[in-house]
């Protein structure tokens, strides 16, 4: 399944508590780079990481379960200083002892060579996943890796090569910008929920040579944290948390 990174502001202020009844144990598994492998500045590479369910429940679809890759104990981070999240919201359960898996290819450029630790770790929101999970001791997976660099330079270069969204609100608007999503479906379809849940607004943006841009404005709503949750119902899909101050 193809998976995508987000912005790092889907990442801050969950850990939101919500239904207690169902309870999971999550962890993250670094698979790619395998501990020693050699990344090469200027050459593409695949991070891949599974995340698993020991259990007892499953995990059920509409829940957001995603990843952040780490390099040094910091995000990895576009040129504009945003951080990177693989995410997905499940379009069907994760059963006890099952998994679901994460890729997407990077490009580093002037890196430190040396070895560095590059780590996965694991946050799941909106719904059961949040509130069930009775182990997030497992959350993070690290491997050493060796990076052949051209000089040294911030976190805030490494780079990505697939879909971004930089998508955001303002001042009672929400604000579309997505560039490079793969597919051929024609239109994305957006919900705005709020942490119980219950959908504030739905609607449809066209795709338009494989971006979306366009703005929504948010109705009169209490103050507090909201999510606005995004799909082409093929490959894209994405969740951004919001803070709306009325």
């Amino acid at each position: 399944m193809k998976k995508l990174l987000f912005s790092f502001t889907a990442l801050l202020g969950f850990g939101v508590a919500f239904a207690q009844t169902p309870s999971y144990d999550l962890s993250a598994e670094l698979v790619q780079p395998a501990a020693s492998a050699t990344i090469v500045s200027g050459q593409s590479f695949t991070i891949e990481i599974n995340v698993n369910n020991a259990g007892p429940d499953a995990i059920p679809a509409g829940d957001t379960i995603g990843v952040v890759p780490l390099i040094g104990g910091q995000p990895f981070q576009n040129q504009q200083g945003q951080p990177f999240i693989f995410a997905t919201i499940l379009q069907a359960p994760i059963p006890a002892n099952g998994s679901i898996s994460f890729d997407n290819n990077f490009t580093v450029t002037g890196t430190q060579s040396g070895s560095l630790t590059l780590c996965a770790e694991l946050f799941a929101v909106q719904g059961n996943s949040a509130g069930g999970e009775i182990d997030s001791s497992n959350w993070v997976d690290c491997n050493s890796v060796n990076f052949q660099g051209g000089g040294t330079t911030s976190v805030n270069e490494y780079k990505l090569s697939v879909t971004e969204d930089n998508s955001y609100y303002a001042e009672g608007v929400f604000y579309f910008d997505v560039t490079s999503i793969n597919g051929d479906a024609a239109r994305v379809n957006y919900d705005l929920v709020n942490v119980a849940g219950q959908t504030i607004i739905s609607g449809q943006l066209p795709i338009n040579v494989s971006s979306v841009k366009g703005q929504v404005e948010i109705p009169q709503v209490p103050t507090g944290v909201y999510i606005m949750r995004m799909s082409d119902g093929q490959q894209f899909n994405a969740t951004k948390k919001i803070m709306i101050a009325q």
